[in-house]
């Protein structure tokens, strides 16, 4: 068990603070100066100065049960400047033992799982309070891949949720108490693995119309224009173009991509009509999205011709 004190402002005596242990435990007293500056530490254990290094900010004892189950340990902090802080505190003793919370395996779940929860009662045990007394706090050491809802101290569930898209690793920190503040804790990784998103494009407008017998039409539909209709969570560009996918009505129009990735469509002759073409590209892990463009030729009216003919004239 540990225990770490912000000493800042003029000197003067802070708030005692009381910590619980079980006999047989040690604790750090670990204390942060805000000022600037060179420090001395002197510790004191029940009136009785320590022997330790005085430039260190911390100091660590064992406690065992004895006639005395109440200790008071001081530290006074001496500033360059003349300054005296202290702070004090008062460390309880029992014979009673803490609470045992046994390790919990890391593990992990994949990106954007929804809910998962987490039974503690198979963690945990007590020799004098039952589970239903315990009472449980937690440290979530990255809530950006996932957040760490509740401990239902009813059930002695904890819930946890992912953030969406998310993935990496956060330190789980749990503390069981019981009713007379005794407590234990343990911690385990929670992994969230990478899933790959379906990418997913914006509804295409379709090209302007183009006349009947134009021939090759360049960049009909251009790359920029493709670009900007893609969305996708780990992909900011489409990585593969896959071409065009397939064409409704090629005696009309024929549409290809080009080696600059743009569509160039060419008119067959004669023919009017309209083409839904379905471009197709995809991402890193070769999930795809499809865009339906409908190209539409014009009808242009063609001047009237005659045949050939062989004329006879018959005397009479």
């Amino acid at each position: 068990n540990s225990t770490r004190t912000n000493i800042t402002g003029s000197p003067s005596d802070l708030v005692n603070t009381t910590i619980n242990i079980s006999e047989g435990e040690s604790v750090t007293f670990d204390v942060r100066v805000s000022d600037e500056g060179d420090h001395w530490y002197t510790w004191i254990v029940d009136n009785v100065v320590q022997t330790w290094d005085s430039t260190r900010n911390w100091f660590s004892r064992y406690f065992g049960f004895d006639s005395n189950r109440e200790h008071k340990v001081d530290v006074i902090i001496n500033t360059s400047s003349g300054q005296a802080n202290s702070q004090n505190w008062t460390v309880g003793v029992s014979d009673k033992p803490a609470p045992i919370f046994s390790p919990i395996s890391n593990y992990s779940l994949n990106e954007d799982f929804g809910t998962s929860t987490l039974n503690l009662t198979l963690n945990i045990s007590d020799e004098q309070d039952s589970v239903s007394d315990l009472n449980f706090t937690f440290t979530n050491s990255n809530s950006s891949v996932v957040t760490l809802t509740s401990i239902d101290n009813l059930t002695k569930i904890l819930t946890f949720t992912s953030v969406a898209n998310e993935s990496g690793w956060s330190d789980i920190n749990i503390t069981v108490w019981d009713n007379d503040g005794l407590q234990d804790s343990t911690y385990f990784t929670l992994t969230i693995n990478q899933d790959n998103d379906n990418p997913w494009n914006d509804t295409a407008t379709n090209p302007s119309a183009i006349n009947e017998d134009s021939g090759l039409n360049n960049d009909i539909i251009s790359k920029t224009t493709l670009d900007a209709l893609w969305h996708d969570v780990e992909d900011a560009s489409p990585v593969t173009y896959n071409g065009v996918n397939s064409q409704s009505n090629t005696t009309a129009i024929n549409c290809v991509m080009d080696i600059g990735n743009n569509i160039d469509c060419t008119t067959q002759a004669n023919q009017s009509g309209t083409n839904d073409i379905v471009f197709r590209y995809s991402d890193t892990g070769d999930l795809f999205t499809d865009i339906t463009y409908t190209i539409t030729v014009n009808s242009v009216n063609d001047a009237p011709w005659i045949e050939s003919t062989n004329t006879t004239f018959l005397n009479r």
